[in-house]
C-alpha cells in the first residue's frame, strides 16, 4: 500500500459557498486520520457550478471513520478549510 494519495478537492479560497470554487490536487496520507486505517478507494464526484463542470475525489474509509475535507485543506495547506 502507498504512503500517500494524490487527490483533488474543492478549495474555496476565502470565499463563500460554492463561489470562486477551484479543483486543486493535493497528496495525504493513505491512512485514516482517526485510527490508521487504509482510506477506502477514490471515486471521481462530478458536479457542476456556475455551469462549469469540476471533479474532486471521494472515498469511503473501511473503518467507517468519516475524512473531514477542511482537515484534508488545512492539512495540505489549501485554503477554505
Amino acid at each position: 500500500m502507498p504512503q500517500t494519495l494524490t487527490v483533488r478537492v474543492p478549495n474555496y479560497e476565502t470565499q463563500r459557498g460554492y463561489e470562486g470554487v477551484r479543483i486543486t490536487t493535493v497528496e495525504i496520507s493513505s491512512k485514516c486520520q482517526r485510527c490508521g486505517g487504509p482510506r477506502g478507494p477514490l471515486t471521481a464526484h462530478h458536479f457542476v457550478k456556475d455551469g462549469t463542470p469540476l471533479v474532486c475525489d471521494r472515498w469511503v474509509n473501511d473503518c467507517g471513520h468519516p475524512d473531514e475535507t477542511p482537515g484534508l485543506r488545512r492539512a495540505s495547506g489549501v485554503a477554505g478549510g
